[in-house]
């Protein structure tokens, strides 16, 4: 506590000068000319955040008159308020005076003995309140003061929270994932383990959803059958999640248990590996951005352990598109390995296709293979897959070993689908234009026939097209073509089989051809 004499008389005349001390014996003198009349006999007070000075007397009379000084007084936060992190709070304060710059504010974290956080450095002086999005913070000893500026910098009157206020965070994180470690092995069950924290503050006890989820990336077919990882290839092979409370402080979850069947390729260049990422989410978290890590690891194959890693058509040494064309030759592939630990293993590779929506198989071949350990191979059957219908088809390769032999019977096929549909023809010969003209349909050819046979259709405008095989009694066979196409020449053909890929009896059949605005019939003859 300082003490303020102001003022006074001395033989040269009446003073207005102050001087201050903290202990009655060393006096310094806080200004030689204060803002108020020079007087003595007088009373001054400091209220409110003011210095006072009322009545008195100079040479000339008695003064009945008051005085007070530019002032500043914070009004809130002013000590016991708790705020949170990431909450919109007003600071207010009130100004006496004028002939200020500038407000500066300032927060401290330990009850005003430093002031190193600025929250504004530029309030224009025409404001009286602030709105401050309160930072993440954790304590109970936060003071904020408001400072009044001049033009070049000094503070000309301050005035700080009378007491304490807190500011409160609300926040879990995942801290770090435990299990699994840099490797696991295949078949091997295994709890994910992972360290959950509750920083919230002051300390509570907070309830959350701890998600954990594992996925894998496959290998990529480039040329030559070279493999590596394909990053755009992912398979989420673990997807579970769990409602934790957590005590203040950190916690050890342990997430259901997991038994991977897919060993990595980890002896590759470019080696494919599994992927764990755990993450939690609670109401009101403050930080989201700790509540969640990844971590990748390698999933070790055992001995015994064969495993297709990739399945693909191709057309040449090209990979087909997903969507393929009815009349053009396919060529299977399967990538597949054998694991590090060996030993060398004899198996048979199946490879299939499918029609989907009758289940039935339309390309059925194997091919026999020796592999040694820590190494793969790209194998394809001898005979390609020519479609000669549309659909979607699934393509599927499976490795058949001795039985007992294999220790990761799981890892052992894969597949994948196709849709095929008919493929735009090159414009006839003595076409006057390069796009069709008119709708047609052509006579098929040949005709009569007992193999397969060719029908040509062409289409000026997009159109829906229906083409369908009935027989004498007007009973639908099969359907050949039910889709939208573009603006083209088109050739569909039928192998004499209905939908249940069924060879159809010798006799007279008809196909019927159907667009946006036209309908045509043609006789088909099958000996």
């Amino acid at each position: 506590m300082n003490s303020y004499p102001m003022g006074g008389c001395k033989c040269s005349g009446f003073r207005n000068d102050v001087w201050y001390s903290s202990n009655g014996i060393n006096w310094t003198q806080a200004t030689a000319n204060a803002g108020w009349p020079a007087r003595e006999g007088h009373t001054s007070v400091v209220f409110d955040n003011k210095m006072w000075v009322m009545g008195g007397a100079d040479a000339s009379a008695y003064k009945n008159d008051v005085w007070y000084s530019r002032g500043i007084t914070l009004l809130s936060p002013n000590g016991g308020e708790s705020w949170s992190s990431g909450s919109n709070q007003i600071i207010k304060w009130r100004t006496f005076g004028s002939g200020f710059a500038r407000y500066r504010l300032l927060l401290s974290r330990n009850s005003g003995s430093t002031w190193t956080d600025t929250i504004s450095h530029n309030v224009a002086t025409t404001e009286s309140t602030y709105n401050w999005l309160v930072p993440v913070i954790n304590s109970a000893t936060c003071r904020i003061t408001v400072q009044a500026l001049n033009s070049t910098g000094p503070v000309i009157i301050q005035d700080a929270s009378d007491a304490d206020f807190i500011i409160r965070t609300t926040d879990v994180s995942v801290d770090s994932i435990i299990q699994p470690a840099d490797s696991v092995v295949n078949r091997t069950l295994f709890y994910p383990i992972i360290l959950v924290g509750n920083n919230s503050f002051p300390t509570t006890i907070e309830t959350c959803t701890l998600s954990v989820k594992i996925w894998r990336f496959r290998v990529k077919y480039d040329s030559f059958c070279n493999i590596s990882v394909n990053p755009l290839d992912s398979v989420i092979v673990y997807d579970t999640f769990k409602v934790i409370t957590i005590n203040p402080g950190q916690t050890r979850e342990s997430m259901p248990a997991w038994r991977p069947v897919y060993g990595d390729l980890f002896w590759l260049s470019a080696p494919t590996y599994h992927t764990i990422r755990a993450s939690v989410r609670m109401a009101g978290d403050m930080i989201p951005s700790n509540d969640s890590k990844w971590k990748k690891f390698i999933v070790k194959p055992r001995k015994y352990d064969l495993q297709v890693n990739y399945v693909a058509l191709l057309r040449g040494r090209v990979l087909a598109p997903e969507t393929i064309s009815v009349g053009i030759a396919y060529n299977t592939a399967a990538v597949i390995s054998n694991s590090p630990a060996g030993p060398a293993a004899g198996f048979r590779l199946w490879c299939k296709v499918i029609k989907a929506r009758t289940n039935i198989t339309g390309y059925s071949q194997y091919v026999d293979r020796t592999l040694n350990p820590r190494s793969y191979v790209c194998l394809s059957t001898s005979s390609g897959w020519v479609p000669t219908d549309t659909g979607l088809y699934r393509f599927y390769c499976y490795i058949e070993m001795r039985p007992g032999v294999d220790s990761t019977p799981e890892n052992n096929s894969l597949e994948r689908f196709y849709y095929v549909r008919h493929q735009p023809l090159t414009p006839p010969q003595g076409a006057v234009s390069a796009l069709p003209q008119v709708f047609g349909l052509m006579q098929n050819n040949p005709n009569p026939f007992h193999g397969v046979t060719s029908i040509r259709w062409q289409i000026p405008v997009e159109s829906r097209v229906t083409i369908s095989i009935y027989d004498a009694t007007g009973r639908i066979i099969k359907t050949l073509v039910n889709d939208k196409f573009n603006i083209g020449y088109y050739n569909t053909t039928w192998d004499c089989t209905n939908d249940n890929n069924q060879k159809v009896v010798a006799g007279v059949y008809f196909l019927r051809y159907t667009d946006n605005t036209n309908q045509k019939e043609i006789k088909l003859i099958v000996q």
